[in-house]
């Protein structure tokens, strides 16, 4: 229906004409442009040009975010689902008991190794850009957990980004940036407690893909009892005594001031405790618990009544949450108890779990080479020690290889047939003219994946400016909101008898890799609140500022001064360090009054 804005009275008696329109856009919901004439031509002075609105059905590819699930569609290749009955029999069988029989298109089996009591399971064909989704969709298949080992730190967080912005559940589970040395990141130590309390609360209701580089499983974790010392979780209700919460604070190595400034800083007035967790911002539960966001706590006796993040610009209670996870803000504490009767992470995993190692030579080369630069190996494992672990415990083991190197002696091999995607012209023209190919090509599909909605609306109108992404039909290219580090190819069909590959392929692909603005993505890490006298260093002596509860005042300098000093009746909760001196705004007000 078109809605064409109102003409004036005599304009309502000419009959008009549609001569001419134009689509500028290209979207499936239209502004387009009209010149409407009369048929009369002695009232040609009334040709009226208009803008309307069209609600029609689009005749080429889609240009909009649409709902997707990437997981489901990379779930959808035969070969994939083999690999996840295989595996799922090799968890629930025993040693020694050989699994059923799968279609031989897609499955080669030399002769099965004498005396071997575990079998090998390799498959080929998978890229590292899918890995982490490959694991997602083997989880949802198998319906176990499943752990993804990975050579790099950055495969692990792209891998994590991309399952969680799929909706698939995730852990990471990080590495420390060194070992034995004293000089580990607090954040860092904060986020492998959070991997083992999640690990530890696992349930067999909803898969999780633990994601973790070779370095962070040979790197021993505090067993399961000292965890307590180390990490907890306080939730709305709860009944804590203040005294016990200040206490575990300290003995966690937080720092006791009058306002909370940084990461490891809490204060305490009356029934509330302020508290600034270590750790990444965010957390791993979402949005209902909290965690390295600064807290306010307010108690009602010794029950938790209320818990809220804080902003720190006003210290005043922002958003309220059902809890808050904290861990230890001294991460040499934690690095000490693993290393003296610390254990693998892999024996906190549930037996059955499916573990999926990323391209084995490189994870091998890569622990190798982090063993080697270790200052002092107390604590941690060898590359060898870390895989006979995997082989001694889990059932259900797969390489994941882009090539069938080392594959030859696999019980189980599976060729999943995906590759990487192309590399894309510097060009922009260029660059959609490779990516209509990979559309036209014969059973071929794109999907063009967005991080946010200023993505999808810059794709749209790069889209609408290229004939040639115009006139493709209907679902050739399709776009949808997913974080996508590196593109790849991955089929989803089975083949007939005389065809060598699948007959329909899906090519995913990451909008930054169309502009060539690809690069390295890693979670920022927190950025220190700065205090708030830094707002005044452009100020000089004289000026005139308006204090938020105050009012004008005049500014005079800084002062140097000792804090003030907390009361002796809480010295039982204090950190005893030495009071330095420090920088004070000052501000004078009416009647010479100073702050």
């Amino acid at each position: 229906m078109a809605c064409i804005r109102e003409l004036n009275p005599n304009e309502h008696a000419i009959p008009y004409k549609l001569i001419r329109t134009g689509n500028p856009l290209g979207c499936r919901v239209l502004h387009a442009i009209l010149v409407l004439e009369p048929t009369d031509a002695s009232n040609c002075m009334y040709r009226q040009t208009c803008t309307i609105r069209l609600d029609v059905p689009q005749q080429h590819a889609d240009v909009g975010p649409s709902k997707l699930d990437i997981l489901t569609l990379v779930a959808t290749h035969p070969g994939l689902e083999t690999l996840a009955r295989v595996l799922r029999e090799a968890r629930t069988a025993s040693n020694s008991q050989e699994s059923s029989s799968a279609d031989s298109a897609t499955i080669t089996r030399p002769p099965q190794r004498a005396h071997s009591q575990k079998r090998r399971f390799v498959a080929s064909g998978i890229p590292t850009a899918a890995a982490g989704l490959a694991a997602g969709a083997i989880a949802r298949l198998t319906q176990s957990h499943v752990l993804l080992v990975v050579a790099h730190i950055d495969d692990a967080d792209e891998a994590f980004d991309e399952l969680t912005s799929a909706g698939a559940s995730a852990t990471a589970f990080a590495a420390l940036e060194a070992a034995g040395d004293g000089g580990v990141g607090v954040e860092l130590f904060a986020q492998r407690l959070a991997a083992i309390r999640a690990v530890l609360a696992l349930t067999t209701d909803r898969p999780t893909v633990i994601i973790a580089p070779i370095a962070a499983l040979m790197q021993m974790v505090p067993p399961p009892a000292q965890l307590d010392s180390l990490a907890r979780g306080i939730r709305v209700g709860q009944n804590l005594k203040l005294t016990q919460l200040q206490a575990w604070l300290v003995n966690a190595g937080y720092n006791r001031i009058e306002v909370i400034e940084e990461p490891g800083d809490f204060a305490v007035r009356g029934g509330i405790v302020d508290i600034f967790p270590v750790g990444q911002a965010g957390g791993l539960q979402g949005n209902e618990i909290s965690s390295g966001t600064p807290v306010r706590l307010d108690f009602f006796g010794d029950d938790v009544d209320r818990i809220t993040e804080i902003d720190l610009e006003s210290m005043g209670s922002d958003r309220s949450v059902k809890g808050v996870d904290l861990y230890a803000a001294d991460a040499s504490k934690g690095i000490a108890a693993s290393g003296s009767n610390g254990i693998s992470f892999l024996d906190l995993l549930p037996v059955e779990t499916t573990v999926l190692i990323a391209e084995t030579l490189e994870v091998v080369e890569q622990g190798r080479g982090y063993f080697e630069r270790v200052l002092d190996d107390k604590g941690i494992m060898g590359p060898p020690a870390v895989l006979a672990r995997i082989e001694g415990r889990f059932r259900a083991v797969c390489e994941l290889n882009q090539f069938s190197a080392g594959a030859t002696g696999a019980d189980t091999r599976i060729d999943i047939g995906a590759s990487n995607a192309p590399t894309f012209s510097k060009d922009l023209t260029e660059a959609v003219g490779d990516l209509v190919a990979l559309a036209t090509a014969p059973g071929g599909e794109v999907i063009v994946c967005c991080q946010n909605e200023g993505e999808s609306e810059r794709w749209s109108e790069i889209a609408s400016e290229h004939e040639s992404v115009r006139s493709l039909p209907p679902g050739a290219i399709r776009v949808v909101k997913q974080y996508l580090h590196r593109g790849f190819v991955w089929p989803i069909e089975q083949p007939s008898e005389k065809a060598t590959k699948l007959d329909r392929q899906i090519a995913f692909i990451a909008y930054h890799e169309i502009l060539n603005r690809f690069t390295v993505r890693r979670r920022a890490g927190r950025i220190k609140s700065s205090r708030a006298m830094d707002t005044f260093l452009d100020f000089t002596s004289g000026d005139y500022v308006v204090h938020i509860d105050h009012g004008i005042a005049r500014f005079t300098g800084l002062t140097v001064m000792k804090p003030r000093e907390v009361p002796a009746a809480r010295a039982a909760f204090e950190v005893k360090r030495e009071v330095e001196p420090e920088e004070y705004l000052t501000l004078e007000f009416a009647g010479a009054s100073k702050l």
